[in-house]
């Protein structure tokens, strides 16, 4: 009988919450900062001027980007030194969180020194590159703060600390 008496009550709803899937994400970004070389000048290293844009996806924690990034000396010089170009294809990891979140990325880029505008042939070689990042989103637009980079040898090494803007599906 007091089987009868006892509420009914359905299975699943007693089981514990169940995480919520994993979802995409998308965005495009453009990036301007100073870029440290270590191509030696009058002055020590070189400094350049940095920009970029590229276009990033995850899923879940799981990061891929796409990004190139032109490196300049900033004005004025006589013989400039050579500019430091690079197409890189990036992997890694991001924070789940939606309106800031923090994303760590390596991969390869195609990095050369070939001046733009040139007949010279290019002497472009694939080298490792990392992207570091902090984001503060909110729906479609956001705003980060990168650390990225090529390593390799100094005709094309530079770390670049970068201001972004950011347009896309970068959560709720």
């Amino acid at each position: 009988m007091t089987l009868l008496t006892a509420p009914l009550c359905r299975i699943g709803a007693q089981a514990g919450s169940v995480a919520s899937p994993a979802e995409w994400r998308g965005w495009a970004f453009v990036r301007v900062g100073p870029a440290q070389t270590w191509r030696v000048d009058t002055h020590g290293h070189t400094v350049f001027d940095s920009f970029g844009a590229g276009v990033a996806a995850s899923y879940g924690d799981i990061l891929g980007m796409v990004r190139a990034t032109d490196s300049e000396h900033p004005c004025c010089t006589d013989s400039p030194p050579r500019p430091i170009h690079d197409y890189a294809v990036l992997a890694g990891v991001r924070s789940r969180r939606d309106r800031i979140f923090f994303a760590a990325a390596a991969g390869v880029a195609n990095a050369d020194d070939t001046p733009g505008g040139t007949t010279e042939p290019s002497n472009g070689h694939l080298r490792p590159a990392f992207d570091m990042s902090a984001h503060a989103a909110y729906r479609l637009a956001g705003v980060a703060l990168s650390l990225s980079g090529v390593l390799g040898p100094t005709s094309t090494r530079y770390v670049a600390i970068s201001l972004n803007a950011e347009f896309g599906w970068l959560g709720h």
